[in-house]
């Protein structure tokens, strides 16, 4: 944690998502973010994940993915947002 709160402490944007398909990891995780001051997003699927990375705005600078989801595998879902990100130019 103390790493993340470093990284932000010189960044405007501070968000993270967090994927996992164990809904308990997801609330804590959100939970303990949230309470540092960082602004989280959640998703219990790869779906969601790229959903929400899609259809935001802004990015996230940082993902905590569990490789392991139920509808598409880690790797998989790494690669389609880094084909996005290369299709937004970023």
């Amino acid at each position: 944690m103390e790493l993340v709160q470093e990284h932000y402490k010189t960044k405007q944007d501070r968000k993270i998502l967090v994927v996992d398909d164990d809904p308990v990891v997801v609330e804590r995780l959100c939970d303990l973010f949230k309470e540092s001051g960082i602004a989280v997003t959640g998703a219990k699927t790869a779906k969601e994940a790229f959903y929400a990375i899609r259809s935001s705005d802004e990015t996230f600078p940082v993902i905590i993915l569990d490789f392991i989801l139920p509808d598409m595998s880690g790797d998989e879902l790494t690669k389609n947002i880094k084909s996005l990100s290369r299709g937004k130019g970023k």
